[in-house]
């Protein structure tokens, strides 16, 4: 079965009567939208993947950024490798803001650690053969209409930068040499 998180969480309830007794194998791609455990999109997968027993293969392309963000995904890979996310909190999180977040970790190696558990990190630049980028601009003709709105655009800025300096779109070589 491929499905988006949308018809897991919207059919959850057939889905999971369905893999009942069956051998599944999940894999969930971009498994970046399961990293919070309040999402809908964590609970889903969790309960499908618990309640099928199945073993469960988690893809993505996104960098974790903050170390909370990993327990969503320990939890979903290896869930007896904490507890709840209270047991994740005292362990890790030396410190928080004034709105919950927080701002100060303890023992990142463990975390990533037990991020690797059952894991195996594939590098697309190591594994796949890819050619290399190439750049081609594709010319079209504009209507007076449309040039005029396109200049100004341009001569508005594109954006300006918090030092002052302005990209703009005048030119491809203001693009790439701001």
């Amino acid at each position: 079965i491929i499905l988006t998180y949308g018809i897991l969480k919207n059919d959850f309830q057939r889905l999971k009567a369905w893999i009942k007794g069956r051998k599944v194998f999940i894999i969930v791609d971009e498994c970046a939208a399961i990293r919070n455990p309040g999402s809908q999109n964590f609970k889903a997968v969790r309960d499908i993947t618990f309640a099928a027993g199945a073993q469960c293969c988690l893809l993505s392309g996104t960098p974790i950024n903050k170390p909370w963000h990993a327990y969503g995904v320990i939890k979903i890979k290896t869930p007896q490798v904490y507890r709840d996310w209270r047991q994740f909190v005292s362990m890790h999180i030396a410190s928080v803001d004034q709105f919950g977040e927080p701002r100060a970790y303890t023992d990142l190696d463990t975390i990533k650690e037990n991020l690797m558990l059952d894991a195996v990190r594939v590098r697309a630049e190591d594994e796949l053969e890819l050619p290399e980028i190439t750049y081609q601009p594709v010319h079209y003709d504009m209507s007076p209409q449309h040039i005029n709105l396109y200049n100004r655009i341009v001569e508005e800025q594109l954006l300006e930068l918090d030092d002052g300096k302005v990209i703009d779109g005048a030119t491809q070589q203001r693009l790439y040499h701001t």
